[in-house]
């Protein structure tokens, strides 16, 4: 038993307080840490929009149906959170202005987990950007603005 500890204690150290430094083979480590499906930033975008639903509900505008964005961020999302979360794939400008009416009575945010960059005429302002160890993905939280014509 001892034994065991001994080996087992580096990888239950690196798993438990360097997450970012587990030594996975590459495929795992691009599934669970490094690429799209990863959660980091998940939890921070989540805070965010539960802070913004005490003044009025959220809508999260998220690229992707299911994965990451969909599916990991409903994971965060608590019983009374006024948090609605809308998939598109793929995510586009069309999308963006048909959210852009929910406006008038909902804060919409927009979160992207595939896409690194973003055309300057969509209707978004950058809010934060979490990057993902390795530098091979990131997760985008941008604020929707309302229509120039609104």
């Amino acid at each position: 038993m001892i034994v065991y500890a001994i080996c087992m204690a580096p990888w239950l150290y690196t798993t438990y307080f360097q997450p970012s430094d587990i030594p996975f083979p590459p495929v795992d480590r691009g599934q669970y840490i490094e690429g799209w499906p990863a959660g980091w930033g998940a939890r921070e975008i989540m805070d965010i929009a539960r802070e913004k639903s005490q003044q009025r509900p959220v809508v999260l505008v998220v690229e992707g149906t299911f994965g990451m964005t969909a599916d990991v961020l409903d994971t965060f999302v608590k019983p009374g959170d006024q948090i609605e979360i809308k998939g598109y794939w793929p995510l586009d400008e069309k999308n963006l202005i048909e959210n852009q009416s929910t406006l008038s009575d909902k804060h919409v945010y927009v979160v992207f987990a595939h896409r690194r960059e973003f055309p300057s005429e969509w209707p978004i302002r950058l809010i934060k950007k979490y990057d993902k160890p390795g530098d091979e993905s990131e997760i985008t939280l941008f604020e929707l603005l309302p229509s120039s014509t609104q």
